[in-house]
């Protein structure tokens, strides 16, 4: 829950008057495109387990409370672009999950999870949202999506935020992670395509037994007009990986798969929460394909934005269909996950951010 760094320091200030710190924008963040191809019909979004449950990290989709057991709540909404992708005032609201989701303090013990009420999968309805835990819930069933004939982009929003009471949630000390799928009448032949717009989040949950286990997934589409220009890629507070030590690469397609880029690297402190680490803007480096992000003990890079510049080389030709990924390896003993919010831009454009 973004408006307190933690649960007894300062509101952080609204977005985007906090530049160069962790601020609030309930709106602006988080929201993702669907693309539906062009003459394409019977376009459905579904949100993957869209309620609050607490689970252990290595379960379901690792909902958690950081502190408390107070009640958390989602809202998704998917508008109309209206063909203005940078205009969101003039969207139109398609479909909305309403209260279904608001104020759930819940968790699941068959899976590690423990506070407030039972959420588990079981034979009985709760007639509330605790039955989506670990289900696709469906959020457009009477008003499908069309492509058009050019292809039309929707925006789903996500938001713990009320708009009727914007000051429930900041007590809350929690984190809840979904999934989002879209599908069409041309599946599997041409689905939709799901990305994030301006940022993503990505919730990396990875175990290790004494020696080093990697995740890997896309980050950017990329095409070949713009070789030669520099990728800036923005993360936000990676490395809380305890007891866990983390490691970042930057994965540049080729003919042959996907080898590590050269990065060069900078960080800046960005809240005012005393836990975050006052080093880490002395934590540079450039003509390296790897960073690491921490250490088996220390986060290097917590509470702060990490800035990283990659140059397309100039005989880029988008191989792979343009797809960057990043590759994320965790190494030692136990279990971790690291929460971060990724942006990508080349050179003042903002470019595709997709999970697979």
């Amino acid at each position: 829950m973004p408006y307190y760094d933690t649960p007894t320091s300062a509101a952080a200030p609204a977005c985007p008057q906090a530049a160069g710190r962790a601020c609030y924008g309930p709106t602006s963040y988080y929201n993702y495109g669907i693309t539906m191809p062009p003459n394409s019909t019977g376009g459905f979004v579904y949100i993957y387990d869209p309620v609050f449950c607490a689970t252990s990290l290595n379960s379901g989709t690792g909902d958690r409370w950081y502190s408390g057991s107070t009640s958390v709540s989602s809202f998704y909404e998917l508008y109309d672009m209206n063909n203005t992708p940078y205009d969101n005032t003039d969207d139109t609201l398609i479909a909305s999950s309403g209260n279904e989701f608001q104020q759930i303090a819940a968790s699941d013990a068959t899976m590690g999870g423990s506070g407030g009420s039972d959420c588990r999968q079981s034979n009985i309805a709760y007639g509330d949202g605790r039955d989506y835990h670990d289900a696709w819930y469906l959020l457009n069933p009477g008003n499908p999506l069309t492509g058009g004939p050019d292809g039309t982009t929707y925006r789903l929003h996500t938001t713990t935020t009320d708009p009727s009471n914007t000051a429930q949630q900041r007590n809350t000390n929690a984190e809840q992670n979904f999934g989002i799928y879209a599908t069409d009448d041309q599946a599997p032949n041409d689905y939709p395509e799901v990305y994030g717009l301006g940022a993503m989040q990505m919730f990396t949950p990875l175990s290790a037994n004494g020696s080093a286990t990697q995740s890997e997934f896309y980050l950017a589409q990329i095409d070949a007009v713009h070789a030669g220009k520099t990728l800036e890629i923005g993360l936000w507070d990676p490395g809380d990986t305890a007891p866990l030590s983390g490691y970042l690469e930057f994965l540049m397609p080729t003919s042959g798969g996907w080898t590590p880029a050269t990065v060069t690297y900078k960080a800046t402190v960005g809240t005012t929460n005393s836990g975050a680490y006052s080093a880490c803007a002395s934590n540079t480096g450039s003509g390296v394909t790897q960073i690491t992000t921490s250490t088996t003990s220390t986060a290097l890079f917590n509470g702060c934005w990490l800035t990283i510049d990659i140059v397309i080389p100039t005989d880029y030709t988008a191989p792979q269909d343009g797809w960057w990924k990043i590759r994320y390896t965790m190494n030692g003993s136990g279990t971790s996950s690291d929460v971060t919010t990724w942006t990508a831009e080349i050179q003042g454009n903002p470019v595709h951010l997709v999970y697979h």
